[in-house]
């Protein structure tokens, strides 16, 4: 039962929500808004951005949320945003977004970096003032369908991603599987253990009742 509790709490931790400041520089954007916003799609991004493509339940994501918002309030001018892909699956499958969180630069030539270099806010900043320049980045492809939404993916890996993460991610998923099992183990040892007493109990009750049958005999 403890080994449950203990479970039990690490769950409500990983579930812990982390979130971008309220009212910050920090774009959080959708498929509703996500071309209007950055130009991104359209053909006619007349500013570079910097995109946070992400999970709520990502342990690195979480731990860069609050470096992220800095940046953005640091940086006039590159446009900053982020994207929740559980909510917004259909851009982070155009832009073939594999991890959490994958950050990518896109630049008013059509050109998509991505940008695989340390978290800290000066390394940001270094990359987007001029460090990009030294990258040869690829064209930008993405795709938009009328009313500024991304067109959706209809494959089985997108779907198996929107499963797992409509359950809050793969480490939360694996934990809700651990705990069950922990439930199914305590229920089993319970009800075994109690077969096993009445089944000691009846044994018992036989050798009672041949002792005093050779007794009489």
């Amino acid at each position: 039962m403890q080994k449950l509790v203990i479970v039990l709490g690490l769950l409500a931790v990983l579930c812990a929500a982390h979130s971008f400041k309220e009212g910050g520089a920090v774009k959080q954007l959708t498929v509703e808004n996500f071309t209007a916003e950055t130009g991104i799609g359209s053909g006619k991004l007349t500013k570079n951005t910097f995109g946070m493509f992400y999970a709520p339940w990502c342990g690195h994501c979480k731990k860069l949320i609050p470096t992220y918002d800095e940046f953005a309030e640091k940086t006039a001018d590159v446009n900053v945003v982020a994207v929740d892909c559980t909510s917004s699956r259909a851009i982070c499958d155009q832009l073939d977004i594999k991890g959490y969180p994958t950050l990518l630069f896109f630049t008013t030539d059509n050109k998509q970096i991505k940008y695989n270099k340390s978290r800290t806010l000066e390394s940001l900043q270094s990359f987007v003032s001029t460090d990009y320049k030294q990258e040869t980045g690829v064209d930008i492809t993405f795709q938009t369908v009328s009313g500024g939404s991304s067109a959706p993916s209809s494959s089985i890996s997108a779907q198996i991603h929107k499963l797992i993460d409509s359950v809050g991610g793969p480490t939360i998923f694996g934990v809700g599987i651990l705990v069950a099992f922990i439930v199914f183990a305590i229920l089993f040892a319970f009800l075994c253990g109690g077969s096993n007493d009445e089944k000691k109990q009846t044994l018992s009750t036989d050798e009672d009742n041949a002792k005093k049958s050779k007794k009489r005999e």
